[in-house]
Parts: structure tokens; C-alpha cells; sequence
């Protein structure tokens, strides 16, 4: 079974990239597919049905015209910044709020891909 240490700098890079820092939004799994070039068995790994917490403002998931969604299927961009960051043992800045901290983990996995001395070929090493 192939896991994220399976993953390309590639691909990781455009996962990094696309997510922008945004530790909010829950993204399809097309995206992971067709915009990041992942395989679908790793993707899979990393979607879930994810339902609103319909008693809390902050817990509820809102489509783009600002309706309640009480479920969808997807990833959630921190989540997978996060799990990204511990399968490559990069060490980032913890922060308070979701969008710090997604900021966070997006500047110290770029500044590790980034890294000269990290090879350009398999998540092994990357």
C-alpha cells in the first residue's frame, strides 16, 4: 500500500503550493488527482466524510454561497500540511489559529523542498 512517504517532491510541492497556507478550507479530492498529480490510493489516504458540527459557528462547514453543509467528502489543507510535515520530519513553528498555522508548516516544508541538498526524486528522499 503506498503511503505519503510514497509521494514525490513533485507532488508534495504542489499540494504545499495549492493549499497556499489556508488552514481552513476543506478541498475535493479531484484536486489531489488532477491538480497535484497524486496517485489515487494515496489520495484515499488522506480523504474522509468530514460533517459539520451544527452547534457551533466555528465547527460548521459553509459551501461557497455561504450555505451549511452538514457533510462532504474531502481533505482538510492543515491536515495534510500537518501530516506532510511529520512524515518528512520538518519541524515548523507551532502557532495558535488555523491559518497561522498553516502558514506555518507552508514556509517550513517549501524552505525544505527548497533545500539543495534534498533530491528531486522520490518522498524518500525528500
Amino acid at each position: 500500500m503506498s503511503t505519503l512517504r510514497d509521494l514525490t517532491k513533485k507532488q508534495v510541492r504542489a499540494v504545499v503550493e495549492y493549499v497556499d497556507g489556508d488552514g481552513h478550507t476543506i478541498f475535493d479530492r479531484k484536486v489531489l488527482l488532477d491538480d497535484c498529480g497524486w496517485p489515487a490510493e494515496i489520495a484515499d489516504t488522506v480523504c474522509e466524510k468530514l460533517e459539520s458540527d451544527m452547534g457551533s459557528p466555528k465547527g460548521m462547514i459553509f459551501g461557497k454561497n455561504y450555505e451549511v453543509i452538514e457533510e462532504l467528502y474531502g481533505w482538510y489543507g492543515l491536515s495534510v500540511l500537518s501530516q506532510l510535515a511529520a512524515v518528512l520530519e520538518v519541524d515548523y513553528e507551532d502557532k495558535m489559529g488555523r491559518g497561522f498555522r498553516a502558514r506555518s508548516i507552508t514556509k517550513a516544508l517549501l524552505e525544505h523542498l527548497d533545500n539543495p541538498t534534498v533530491a528531486a526524486g522520490e518522498q524518500n528522499d525528500v
